[in-house]
């Protein structure tokens, strides 16, 4: 299945371009945004990516608010986390929205 990409609003100074692909349709339960933990390192158990979620311009969002959005996007994908880290090109902000262990056993 080809990834779907979501173009959100953005472009601006104050509201870089954001991209959101979803790698897969697969339903699944839905945390609040405040439950997903956001992770600086991959986690020591086995994990699938579901979405990435980048922000790319000159002047990036403060970090408290791009993990909020990001823990919102995650939510609605139904992700267990977020990871975080660089864009494929250094120029922006990249966050991963995985399913760990035992959700792995619903792919």
């Amino acid at each position: 299945m080809a990834p779907t990409i979501f173009p959100a609003p953005g472009g601006s100074a104050s509201d870089p371009a954001t991209e959101v692909v979803r790698l897969d349709r697969i339903p699944r339960r839905r945390l609040a945004p405040m439950e997903i933990p956001v992770l600086g390192t991959e986690p020591s158990e086995p994990y699938q990516p579901i979405a990435s979620i980048e922000a790319i311009g000159s002047v990036l969002p403060p970090l408290d608010q791009w993990i909020q959005r990001v823990a919102v996007e995650a939510a609605r994908f139904g992700g267990d986390a977020v990871i975080l880290g660089a864009s494929r090109e250094s120029r922006g902000l990249l966050a991963r929205v995985i399913v760990i262990g035992r959700a792995l056993s619903r792919l």
